[in-house]
């Protein structure tokens, strides 16, 4: 007998972009000042953000979105919404949250560390299972996700995610954009 699971919809991809020298290049360039005011989500969380134009880095998220594609055996068109950079000076972070209105959530890692914050998946419905379940097959409600400078991350925009207290004096950089999916026929 096998333990089945029902509805698995909690999945991502995790993969080094195939431009990846490029993509840091082009990200540590960015000089523009940390404007906070321009993201009406941050309010529960402590990090700084650098808004950026999708014009500048559709050309760049493509090979990974190719790729991607190549792995879902799938085509699709993607629409971007304007992405941004993420700072994480020591002791900031960024609430558990998701990303309502699109379908899937891109995070690119620009460096990586001793002692940077984690990114984590959490388990929405944890709070639906008791305890004595949790317990009894070691259930986790949290998925920490090793990652490298240049790894890329896409994951289902209802998946409740984070970014832990940053404990280096190194500043953490990563970029985020906001994805709407448009299938292609075949």
């Amino acid at each position: 007998m096998k333990t089945n699971l029902l509805f698995p919809n909690h999945f991502y991809w995790h993969f080094k972009a195939p431009n990846a020298e490029e993509l840091i290049s082009a990200l540590n360039k960015e000089t523009a000042d940390i404007d906070n005011s321009q993201f009406d989500w941050s309010n529960l969380c402590d990090v700084d953000k650098i808004p950026l134009s999708w014009d500048d880095y559709i050309a760049l998220i493509t090979p990974s979105l190719e790729y991607l594609s190549e792995i879902i055996g799938k085509k699709f068109q993607a629409n971007l919404g304007n992405p941004w950079i993420n700072l994480y000076k020591p002791g900031q972070f960024q609430e558990m949250h998701d990303h309502p209105g699109c379908d899937l959530v891109c995070v690119f890692f620009v460096n990586n560390g001793e002692n940077f914050s984690k990114f984590y998946f959490a388990d929405r419905n944890a709070i639906t299972v008791p305890v004595s379940i949790v317990d009894l097959f070691d259930l986790e409600n949290y998925q920490y996700v090793d990652y490298e400078a240049g790894d890329i991350l896409f994951f289902p925009a209802q998946m409740m995610h984070g970014v832990t207290k940053h404990k280096s004096k190194i500043i953490r950089k990563s970029f985020s954009c906001n994805i709407k999916l448009i299938p292609q026929l075949p």
